[in-house]
């Protein structure tokens, strides 16, 4: 088990809700994401430098310290924890690049709607409707467009966690799936 602390700049990090009715009533969404992708993964963000987060929830985009992202989103909560670390160290420019990325979309709004589709639209009546002109983010759309920065093309930013945590493994980018603790 890795603390999240010790993670390289550039990690991936995965919540996965077991499920509870306090969590239920609280976050709809994270169950409403489960469902519709088949996986555990429900909220992803990253570690944009030392002792820094960011995401994107209800609130919008937001860099934070580790420990009060930890406060305010996971503790007291059923959830684990998981990483996704680069096969390699990103190189300074990278780094940069990456909380330039980051930094430039603080506020950004979150977007309850585009979070909810990248989980639905792969049912068959869905699969024609397109989510055009809609402004704001969610949290793995936010993660998906970082990975530009590394050079990884992707055919779609509306993608849900379980599917950027599966194309982190498929394109062998990451050194693969670990547990963190906090």
């Amino acid at each position: 088990m890795k603390n999240l602390s010790h993670l390289e700049i550039g990690a991936y990090i995965f919540c996965a809700s077991d499920f509870s009715l306090k969590t239920l009533l609280r976050y709809p969404l994270r169950y409403v994401i489960q469902a519709f992708t088949g996986g555990r993964e429900e909220h992803v963000a990253q570690i944009i430098g030392q002792n820094l987060i960011a995401d994107s929830t209800g609130d919008g985009v937001k860099i934070r310290t580790i420990e009060s992202w930890l406060e305010e989103h996971v503790r007291g909560q059923d959830m684990k924890l998981y990483a996704y670390e680069f096969l390699r160290e990103l190189s300074t420019d990278e780094k940069a690049a990456l909380f330039e990325f980051w930094y430039n979309s603080v506020g950004q709004k979150y977007n309850a709607l585009l979070a909810a589709y990248s989980a639905l639209d792969k049912l068959l009546f869905l699969k024609k409707l397109r989510v055009k002109k809609v402004k704001g983010t969610f949290c793995s759309m936010k993660c998906a467009e970082s990975l530009q920065i590394i050079g990884v093309k992707l055919e779609s930013k509306k993608i849900n966690p379980k599917e950027l945590a599966n194309l982190l493994t498929k394109k062998n980018l990451t050194l693969g799936k670990v547990e963190c603790g906090y």
